[in-house]
Parts: structure tokens; sequence; C-alpha cells
């Protein structure tokens, strides 16, 4: 028998309350006699909640945040220019519609063989986004280099793999989630995203949810049995990113603005997500104007100095992320946004304020016990590491501190 094992999973967009009896029994039964928490996410997307889960940052420091930041200079998106030569702005989404259909069409093992043109720009083009605002954007946060568990797993020799259900660029391999498997390295890092895709898709409360959750509990039954039977200690450590909540109502933010006579691009340039929108005014007078809107819309909240500060989005680069920022309420959608044409494609969301009930993730271990109740993203990575033995290697100025 060998000596020790250390198992780490995130389970996407997991609420509490999908750990059932009926449907999750091997996680249920964990979560009686083990540690079991509400994990607080944070204001935002994984794109920003994953750096701070596996770096012990908040976004302000990762910068890390949204999936689309203002850079005209160095844009993935410049050569959209050129579509102003097709007359409608129907017939220009329509020519990028069509040029997407090759990529989709394409097995997953083959896609990385299609020129990159297709891989990395005409395939990212968010489908409801005005094609002449597109080239002040860029794909991905500020391209920092952040330290993450694995780096304190390399400096300390210790062996680990890491794989995922879905692409994730924490993680080095992608396997389908019947596949994933055990191996002789020391740690063995998971990511399973289902849950967030079905939870788009059907609903938080939807069959097709237990049945996923059912699948990956039976997955993670197998893992730990086959190492409680393989290692003499096995610490686990399960944990989600965020829950979601359903919409219950559509908020157009486009529209005031248009009332008010203000327009893209003339006056301002904006780039508005499903939760969140964000703005880059021409100058003072515009930029007073659209706070005074912003605040004006019922279940839409301006994120002043103070909530920025509170929700650690507070970045010094606010050119890259959003001279102005605003986030809908919990129950809300906006609508129109730049990712989806259509109003009732997604029925589920996450991505706002994190005191909500419906925000909450999980988070599980057999590793230490609390008498807390709830913990924060950035006390994952320091947690883990604690139980490694690795507490002293952490950087002083990190976020996350170890919850035990």
């Amino acid at each position: 028998m060998k000596n020790n094992k250390t198992i780490l999973i995130m389970i996407d967009a997991v609420r509490p309350d999908y750990i059932t009896q009926e449907y999750t029994p091997f996680l249920y039964d964990f979560s009686q006699k083990n540690t079991f928490l509400k994990l607080e996410t944070l204001l935002g997307y994984s794109s920003g909640i994953h750096p701070s889960i596996y770096s012990g940052y908040y976004q302000d420091k990762t910068e890390k945040f949204v999936v689309f930041n203002y850079d005209p200079e160095n844009s993935i998106f410049k050569w959209t220019k050129w579509l102003r030569l097709i007359p409608t702005a129907f017939l220009r989404k329509f020519f990028i519609a069509v040029c997407k259909v090759p990529y989709y069409y394409f097995p997953k093992k083959y896609r990385r063989f299609l020129p990159r043109f297709f891989r990395e720009s005409i395939i990212k083009v968010p489908p409801s986004i005005p094609l002449e605002i597109l080239p002040y954007f860029n794909m991905g946060s500020v391209k920092k280099r952040i330290r993450t568990i694995y780096d304190y797993f390399k400096e300390n020799d210790i062996s680990y793999t890491s794989v995922a259900t879905a692409r994730n660029e924490f993680f080095e391999d992608v396997q389908e989630l019947d596949k994933l498997a055990l191996t002789d390295a020391l740690v063995d890092s998971f990511y399973i995203y289902e849950p967030d895709g079905y939870g788009h898709h059907y609903g938080a409360n939807s069959q097709e949810i237990k049945e996923i959750m059912s699948k990956i509990d039976t997955k993670i039954s197998e893992l730990y049995t086959e190492a409680y039977h393989k290692y003499e200690h096995v610490d686990i450590f399960m944990f989600s990113d965020h829950g979601m909540y359903n919409v219950e109502k559509f908020l157009d933010i486009q529209t005031p603005l248009k009332v008010a006579g203000l327009q893209q691009p003339r006056d301002y340039i904006a780039f508005f997500d499903t939760t969140f929108a964000r703005f880059w005014p021409k100058n003072d007078e515009i930029e007073k104007k659209i706070i005074q809107i912003l605040e004006e819309i019922d279940g839409v909240r301006y994120l002043d100095d103070t909530l920025l500060k509170r929700y650690h989005l507070d970045f010094k680069d606010k050119q890259k992320f959003g001279k102005i920022m605003a986030s809908v309420e919990w129950w809300i959608r906006q609508f129109p946004d730049y990712f989806s044409p259509v109003k009732n494609t997604i029925k589920w969301l996450h991505g706002t304020f994190p005191e909500y009930e419906w925000s909450y993730g999980v988070f599980m271990t057999n590793a230490f016990t609390v008498d807390d109740e709830c913990m924060k993203v950035v006390n994952i990575m320091p947690s883990i590491l604690k139980v490694m033995w690795l507490e002293h290697t952490l950087h002083a100025d990190i976020d996350g501190k170890p919850v035990f």
C-alpha cells in the first residue's frame, strides 16, 4: 500500500442544494461525515474566479476578470473593420456565422489543425456584438503571470496531474467524465465542467442537472474508493466556483442610453456582458451622464469606488476592464447583451453579487474540520497547502488564508 494521495476536484457551478441523498448519495454521505461549507464566490465570472481559486489572490491582484477587455491596439478582431464593405448589418453577421460553420463541423480532436484565424478570432466573435465595436476589444484578461497552486507543487517537487472535462487554462489535459482516473502522482487535480453547461441550458432544478450530478457522484465515489484502498492516507478536496440562479426578469440597459441621445462609438464604447455593463466614455461629461442613467435604472447597481473596493474590482488599470462598471441584481439578466441573440436561450445564470443565496458554491474535505459555515474562494488554495505542510511557502501578500 502506498503512502499518501491528495485529490482536488473542482465541479463547476454546484450549489449546496445540489448535494442530495437521492441523486448524490456519496457526496451527501461525505458531507454529513466531513467538513461541508458554503463557498462565497466573487462578483464576476469563471474567467476571474478560477484564477483566484488557484492563486489565493482576488481579481484586482490577478488582473483576471472578464473574457473581453478594452485593447484596440492589440485586438485580434482588427480584421472586422473590413466588414463595413458588406452593405448591411444582417449580411455582416450572416457572413460571420457562415465562417464559423467549419469549426463546429470539425471533430473536436482535429479542430487544432484548423487555421489559427478560425480558432482564435472568427470563432470568438460574440453573436450579438455590433461589429463596428468589436475592434476595440481583445480576448482574455491582462496577460499577467500569476503564481498558482501548481507552481507551489513544482517548487517543492510534488508530482501532480491536472485533467479537465472541458478546456481550462489551469488544466493540462482534457478527458471525458467517465475517463477521469487516478495516476501515480502525489496530487491528482480534476475540473468537471458539466453542471455549468447543463445549468445554463436546462436550469438548476432540472432533471438533466440531477442526472449529471448523479453521474459525477458515481465517478467521484469510484476515484475516492480506489484511492482509499490503494493509499494509506487520502485527502480529498471538492469545491465549486459559484452557484446559479433563475432568470426572473430581463432588463434592457442599452435603450435608456439611446433615448438620452448617447451613441456608440461616437460618445462611448461599451461591452454588455450577461450581467455586467462596462463603459469607456469619450469625456467627463458623457461619463457623468452614463452614471446618472445607470443609477436611475431599477435593478442595476452602479459600482462606485466603495463597491469596487468591497468586491475587489478596484483595478489599477481601469482602462482595460471599464472606466464605468455596473451589474444587474441576482434575479435579472441583461437583454439585449452581446452574447445571445435570442432572449430565452439561457435560463439560469451566475456572475452577479456573491452575497445572494443562490450565488454560493460548496467546499468539502476530509482533511480538516472547522466551526465556520462558510469560506471564501481565495482561502481554498492556502487551506490545501497548509494540509500539505506548505503553508510556510505562501507569499506574504496573498489575500487568502487557511481556514483552520
